[in-house]
Order: C-alpha cells, then sequence, then structure tokens
C-alpha cells in the first residue's frame, strides 16, 4: 500500500493570533477567546463548538467533572476489602516447610542404592548423571 506525502495546510492569519507550542493564558476564558478570534481571522468555522460546550464561568469545578464524566458524584462510597488471593509457591499455606541439610541427607541415606549401568557401581545415580562421565571432555 503506497502513502501519498500530504502538505500541511497553513491558515493565512495576523502573526499575533498565531499559537505556538507553550503558550499559557491567565483562564480558561482567555484561552477559548484567543482561539476563536484566531479560528475568525482563519476562517474557521466554530459554531458547532460554541452550541455543545456550556460556559466555563458558570459551572464550578464538581459540576464540570460531573458533565464530563456523564455521571454524578455518588453520596456514599461504599469499600470492600479483597478476595482472599491464593499465590503459586506460598510456603506458609502449603504446609511443607524447607528441610535442613541434615534432613536431606538422612532422607538420601533411606533411599534405596541403584546400580548405575555405565560404571556398575551402587549408589544414588544413574547412566544419566554419572560421576564418571563430569571428568571427559566432549569436543
Amino acid at each position: 500500500m503506497a502513502y501519498e506525502a500530504q502538505a500541511a495546510v497553513i491558515p493565512d492569519c495576523r502573526p499575533e493570533l498565531k499559537p505556538y507550542v507553550g503558550q499559557v493564558f491567565e483562564t480558561l476564558e482567555d484561552g477559548i477567546s484567543f482561539y476563536e478570534a484566531y479560528a475568525k481571522d482563519c476562517r474557521f468555522d466554530t459554531r458547532r463548538f460554541r452550541d455543545t460546550v456550556p460556559s466555563v464561568s458558570s459551572m464550578d469545578k464538581a459540576q464540570r467533572i460531573e458533565n464530563l464524566y456523564g455521571a454524578s458524584r455518588p453520596s456514599v462510597v461504599n469499600v470492600h476489602p479483597p478476595n482472599v488471593v491464593s499465590t503459586k509457591g506460598s510456603g506458609s499455606s502449603s504446609g511443607k516447610r524447607i528441610a535442613s541439610a541434615t534432613e536431606k541427607a538422612i532422607i538420601l541415606q533411606n533411599k534405596p542404592k541403584r546400580r548405575c549401568a555405565k560404571c556398575r557401581e551402587m549408589g544414588h545415580h544413574d547412566a544419566r548423571n554419572c560421576g564418571r562421565e563430569k571428568g571427559k571432555s566432549k569436543m
């Protein structure tokens, strides 16, 4: 899909009416009146804007926010505690604890030994994890 470059449209108006980045106004009414004068000088249509937006000075802040969101502010707000969350791996609720090195050694000692197919020794390893294979370098 090919996109065509579009030229920017720069309206022809007086330099003192052109807005710039970072322009600051004392009040919202000053900003609106500036942009209305700018639009009038550039011959933009602003009737639709003036018909839909109520006068800012006639409303207080709470009313403006209610009009913006389209709903009124509730008089009472009920806050409920969050539902109980059970995350994966939480140690306290699973009933298991971390075994010490001594406990691990006792459990390993009680495991039955098996014969390794590579080294033919009786121990706690098999051919997949035989200790003799670790010494050799694989090139």
